[in-house]
């Protein structure tokens, strides 16, 4: 029921919310040309097997906010039904399944994904099926020490599509993939088992997205962070230092949680340590439980690999660091990493039990706060764009059968591409099309986000209204306006 609400949630998401300035570069760039240039360009933008059902959609429904969002909300519920598949892997007869997928789809940021039309979505949703797959490999290697193609292969095209879905997710995915390998290896020194089910597949799948690639250059590449600690903190801020729409809770209100919080999860990294211990030690005997260690050894395999191929990777060719939605799979990999790690624990001896049911606490905790950070009218990392849709409708309405010489409208610059965007699907001819010229005398109209109120008061243009959540203004030129000019 959980999962069925939050699939509501996002359609009506996708319907109402405004459309970001990143969803309409991609349609700008990608969508809305030729076929052929989403097959011969790249950016970082390009998030090509996305891209591709925006295309398919656009085509088939025309140009709007929900038909360029299809593809992400269909992965979406692609998402749920793996993380409902994996909840009740991991805790089947348990309440604690509900808090598993309480935890891995309530986070905000990961909520965003699910509906804003960004490939990162579809490439944590064909991830997490992957993941699901390394279930049904650690089943097989724990019960017979082997592994079959019916098993391997499925989990090595979705890690595959997860990259051609957003290239970020190639990291996890190389590490994920080799890790697999090498238990293959160890379990059956089967190296043609190896190429067949692992190295093949994946080399036949990246074909169907590998023809941008090849147009891709090392400037296109120019999204990241400096440092670990900025990336750490990016993550941090995505997940808890969101604003609070349930309770309206003030920022003020907040420091002491946000004080407490980093004690908490040191709870969570304490148990993940101890449960890798245990699980790892072998003078323990194998039993039904073995399998749920393996796949723990597995992610957490994969999030020690993905660490050094960034490192190696920034070391060699000064690659950046990940920022908040290009690592999106580490929030998802580490609550699955922690719930596996409790699920350990509360099998074994005091005290280790007791540390596993302190993480249990701290996960309802956390669970808690991502219900108090749901949001309906906003994305976290577009909070600026949540009124450009609205204001758009409302300039629309203002020269609804007007005529004459088109009219002119200088906007923030971050808000260009989304206010051309919905001048094209609103068909508002009559207005020329938005630059990121700076908002000037010329302009008929302004349209900018809160932080440049200035271009406003400077220009004396008449403030017809202002966006209660972006705090975005739409602005009217007077006959007093620019008098001092």
């Amino acid at each position: 029921m959980l999962l069925i609400v939050l699939l509501l949630l996002n359609c009506y998401r996708a319907a109402t919310q405004s459309i970001t300035t990143d969803e309409a570069f991609a349609y700008e760039r990608f969508v809305s040309r030729p076929i052929l240039t989403s097959f011969t360009t790249f950016d970082a933008a390009h998030h090509v097997l996305h891209t591709f059902g925006c295309i398919a959609f656009v085509l088939m429904f025309g140009p709007g906010a929900v038909s360029l969002r299809l593809t992400s909300l269909i992965f979406g519920s692609v998402y749920f039904w793996a993380v409902w598949r994996l909840s009740l892997r991991l805790f089947p007869r348990s309440w604690l399944s509900f808090l598993a997928a309480a935890l891995l789809t309530l986070n905000p940021y990961v909520l965003d994904f699910m509906s804003a039309a960004r490939g990162y979505g579809m490439a944590l949703a064909l991830f997490a099926g992957a993941v699901l797959s390394v279930f049904q490999f650690a089943d097989e290697v724990s019960v017979t020490g082997l592994c079959s193609s019916r098993t391997l292969r499925p989990l090595t095209v979705l890690a595959t599509l997860a990259v051609g879905a957003n290239l970020t997710f190639a990291i996890p995915a190389v590490t994920l993939l080799a890790t697999v390998a090498i238990v293959v290896y160890n379990v059956s020194r089967d190296v043609y088992s190896i190429i067949m089910n692992i190295a093949a597949p994946a080399a036949i799948t990246l074909c169907f997205f590998a023809a941008p690639l090849v147009a891709a250059t090392r400037g296109d590449f120019y999204f990241g962070a400096a440092s670990w600690h900025e990336t750490l903190r990016s993550l941090y801020v995505a997940s808890f230092d969101q604003d609070w729409p349930v309770l309206a809770v003030e920022p003020s209100t907040r420091e002491p949680i946000h004080l407490f919080l980093p004690c908490l999860l040191g709870i969570l990294g304490v148990t993940v340590i101890v449960a890798v211990a245990l699980a790892w030690n072998p003078s323990r005997e194998a039993d039904d439980r073995s399998s749920h260690r393996l796949v723990l050894g597995l992610l957490v395999a994969n999030i020690g690999g993905c660490a050094l191929l960034v490192l190696i990777g920034h070391a060699l060719i000064g690659l950046h660091y990940p920022y908040a939605r290009t690592s999106l799979y580490v929030i998802f990999l580490s609550t699955l990493v922690v719930l596996l790690a409790v699920k350990e624990l509360a099998r074994s001896r005091q005290p280790w039990r007791a540390i596993g049911y302190s993480a249990t606490i701290v996960m309802v905790l956390i669970a808690g706060l991502y219900g108090l950070e749901l949001r309906t009218q906003w994305y976290g990392d577009w909070k600026f764009d949540a009124g450009t849709g609205s204001l758009m409708r409302s300039l629309s309405g203002l020269r609804k059968g007007s005529s004459g010489a088109q009219v002119h409208m200088g906007v923030s610059w971050v808000l260009q591409t989304s206010a051309e965007f919905y001048r094209e699907i609103y068909h508002m001819d009559w207005l020329a099309s938005v630059t990121r010229d700076e908002p000037s005398c010329a302009d008929d109209y302004l349209l900018v986000q809160f932080l440049d109120q200035s271009f406003v008061d400077r220009l004396g243009f008449k403030v017809l209204r202002q966006e209660p959540v972006s705090g975005s203004f739409l602005a009217q030129r007077t006959a007093q306006s620019c008098a001092a000019k």
